[in-house]
């Protein structure tokens, strides 16, 4: 729907909707001027507190027209714009021909998000000077808890920024997912420094994002600073074995981290002393065998041929399932002889297992690494 009122329609629209709390007109191919109209009518729901955009046309402009809008002390906590993109004739997500929001709007849209909980632009394409725009409204958002920027085209230049004010002002924030942008290892330091300055992050999301191994030991060296964290999600990028070995080695330390994805990491050495050295160190790790660590199907594999190259120097990791590394599963099985954890090792108290549930509830989905 293309949403064009006239003033009179406008006002029979809004007629009676003061109270309205949860609006979703998501996949409804609503662009930047119908996102604008909207935002306007949207200044009268003064007791608004969920909106789903998700699916459509909105671009940048749009989104900080909706912001700007919004009326004082918006009681806002969830707005989702995910998978919105503005879209050029022939279908290809572009970004919005404006390069920077105007002056006016920025200012305006600031402090408009003061209770903001969810924040999703996933897929929204920024240019530079647009993530500094968002930076500036995300510096309103003391009580965020969700920010999802997956897809959103963020370099390392715009990482160091955006890092910065998270970092001044989102310290509520639980989960961040910055997977596939264009962050390399530059971005990756940004962000383990950002890291250690969120207090109850929970779920951090880095799929895809370029590093290689120098970024996975950026991040294993940060993890231990960091116990609240439950899950840890870097699939699809580059840390070949050393990266893998780094991040098992600290996670096998920090017990409150409850899940590590290493689906589809690359390269992966299929012999040779890389291979056997990985194979013989997750073979001893509780953390591999427990399930605690999951990695892709071919992973698993290239460690059960190591270890049975090895001539037993991988008997552990042997107990992981040979089934599931043929059938598709999404992990490392469990120990099939236990391969029980060394006391005060992949162990979890209740607190931890609590925030485990809480995490998942979060929006931590199981991937399928087949």
């Amino acid at each position: 729907c293309q949403i064009f009122f006239s003033k009179t329609e406008e006002q029979n629209f809004l007629s009676g909707r003061s109270s309205l709390q949860h609006l979703d007109l998501s996949d409804n191919n609503i662009s930047n001027g119908g996102a604008q109209n909207l935002a306007r009518m949207l200044a009268s729901c003064g007791s608004l507190t969920r909106v789903d955009l998700s699916h459509n046309k909105i671009g940048f402009v749009g989104f900080m027209h909706l912001c700007a809008e919004l009326p004082e002390s918006s009681p806002l906590k969830h707005l989702d714009l995910s998978w919105n993109a503005a879209v050029d004739g022939f279908g290809w997500n572009t970004p919005d021909a404006s390069s920077s929001s105007p002056t006016d709007l920025r200012l305006q849209a600031q402090d408009k998000l003061q209770i903001l909980k969810l924040l999703d632009l996933s897929s929204l394409l920024l240019c530079g000077q647009q993530v500094n725009t968002l930076c500036s409204v995300l510096r309103g958002c003391k009580r965020l808890t969700h920010l999802l920027l997956t897809s959103c085209s963020i370099r390392h230049e715009e990482a160091s920024c955006l890092a910065q004010v998270l970092a001044e002002g989102c310290h509520a924030l639980e989960q961040l997912d910055l997977s596939s942008n264009f962050l390399e290892e530059k971005g990756m330091q940004s962000i383990g420094n950002l890291l250690p300055q969120l207090p109850v992050l929970r779920v951090l999301k880095l799929c895809n994002i370029g590093i290689g191994q120098e970024g996975a030991k950026t991040l294993s060296a940060v993890l231990p600073r960091c116990q609240e964290l439950t899950h840890v999600d870097v699939g699809w990028n580059k840390i070949g074995a050393e990266g893998i070995e780094s991040l098992v080695r600290s996670v096998e330390n920090c017990t409150w981290i409850v899940k590590l994805s290493l689906a589809s990491v690359s390269p992966i050495p299929r012999n040779g002393a890389s291979l056997k050295r990985l194979a013989e160190y997750l073979g001893g790790c509780s953390c591999f065998t427990s399930q605690r660590v999951r990695v892709s199907n071919g992973l698993v594999r290239a460690v059960l041929e190591a270890g049975a190259g090895a001539g037993g120097g991988g008997s552990k990791a042997s107990a992981v399932s040979a089934k599931e590394a043929g059938s598709g599963g999404a992990g490392a099985g469990a120990g099939a002889g236990g391969g029980g954890a060394p006391e005060g090792k992949g162990t979890q108290t209740k607190e931890h297992e609590d925030r485990a549930g809480a995490g998942a509830e979060a929006g931590v989905e199981e991937e399928d690494d087949s």
